[in-house]
């Protein structure tokens, strides 16, 4: 009698913890939760409008900024900017103008290196020396970390996480870094075969082609009514999971 007590409780207990999961199972969703189990960055989006980001790399040069903000300007677009410490130390002017003029800023880390071959103290420094830097010429501490070469493990999604930094990547390489021409980089995009709805394009600031490709294949996204949104706009925040690949499901 009393084992059958004892097992109905036990029954009825485990209810309450399975009813519990389901109902808050969406809130305690992580960044980086997939399938696996291993630590990913989101790479794209899925989504059921045609939103998708244009983001920029910043940690050469600045030469091409100022045109490539005219034109994202023309076209009424907003992007993400990725800098590093050492190229808003350089360019603070230029800092607080990406801010200025509305688009995201997120961090690249002080230095452009290889994120996986530094330990834990050393990453957290990198994030929290950047994130200090930006917030102090623009006023707003960064959300994002994009890691330098996409290159990343979990120390580096964890400790980007600890920062309150969410890791994104891309899934659309433009390759204008090969300056290779205008047409070269609008063929990569829109004959990638991942490009379309909640893809993330990567472009570098400095490439020497990007601007012209740019004001093109704005023009080309607008006919095909795509919606170019920075990543605050485009990723979800909570509530969602990642598949193998780093695309965002919401839940």
């Amino acid at each position: 009698m009393k084992k059958h007590i004892f097992s109905s409780l036990l029954w009825i207990f485990s209810l309450i913890l399975t009813a519990c999961a389901i109902r808050y199972l969406p809130d305690m969703v992580s960044v980086s939760a997939n399938a696996t189990g291993m630590e990913l960055p989101v790479t794209s989006v899925e989504r059921s409008d045609s939103r998708l980001s244009l983001t920029f790399s910043a940690a050469g040069n600045c030469l091409e900024l100022s045109n490539l903000l005219e034109i994202l300007d023309s076209h009424q677009v907003k992007a993400t900017f990725f800098l590093t410490g050492t190229w808003t130390d350089r360019y603070p002017n230029e800092t607080a103008q990406i801010a200025k003029a509305g688009h995201q800023l997120g961090v690249l880390g002080d230095h452009y290196q290889d994120f996986t071959s530094l330990n834990r103290q050393e990453i957290l420094l990198e994030l929290r020396t950047t994130s200090d830097k930006i917030q102090e010429l623009t006023g707003i501490r960064p959300k994002l970390f994009r890691p330098p070469y996409g290159t990343y493990n979990n120390e580096v999604i964890r400790s980007a996480s600890d920062c309150g930094l969410t890791t994104v990547t891309w899934n659309v390489d433009s390759l204008d870094w090969k300056d290779q021409g205008e047409d070269a980089v609008i063929d990569t995009i829109l004959n990638h075969p991942q490009f379309g709805s909640g893809a993330i394009l990567y472009f570098h600031v400095g490439a020497k082609y990007t601007p012209k490709a740019l004001d093109s294949l704005l023009t080309i996204l607008e006919k095909k009514n795509y919606q170019a949104v920075p990543l605050s706009q485009l990723l979800y925040e909570k509530n969602y999971t990642l598949d193998t690949e780093g695309r965002q499901f919401p839940l």
